[in-house]
């Protein structure tokens, strides 16, 4: 269910061996929301000591613009001061102006830039941070 949901939404999906691992490894914390037993979005999050960084965000296209994304985002935020983190970080293509304005009302801050960072298509990544 999340690798086809994974592969429907990104060009550069990770694989359901990777997905697998992700699930099997401490480090990594997943949140989905469900509507029944149907997927509708998921927010994959590592975290290394005291920080935590969003791997990936996604919310199926038949359930945008419903919230989804945003409460994913604030499940993501109280497990992460729950959990004790103090600098929580992601990055998000330049072109996704949505994402962008979703981050910064969770309190996201622009901390930097990586120039061609992502392919398929070719985009800078806006590096963000929330301080916990």
């Amino acid at each position: 269910m999340l690798a086809k949901l994974e592969s429907e939404i990104f060009s550069d999906g990770w694989s359901e061996k990777s997905l697998f691992e992700a699930v099997l490894n401490e480090n990594y914390k997943i949140l989905g929301s469900f509507k029944g037993e149907e997927l509708c979005g998921y927010i994959i999050l590592i975290f290394t000591a005291d920080e935590a960084e969003l791997a990936r965000i996604a919310t199926a296209p038949q359930y945008r613009k419903q919230g989804i994304g945003a409460k994913i985002m604030e499940k993501a935020c109280e497990l992460c001061e729950k959990s004790n983190i103090k600098e929580f970080f992601l990055e998000v293509r330049e072109q996704n102006e949505a994402g962008q304005r979703l981050y910064k009302k969770f309190g996201f801050t622009v901390c930097g830039k990586r120039k061609g960072y992502y392919s398929n298509p070719t985009d800078n990544a806006v590096l963000m941070k929330k301080e916990m």
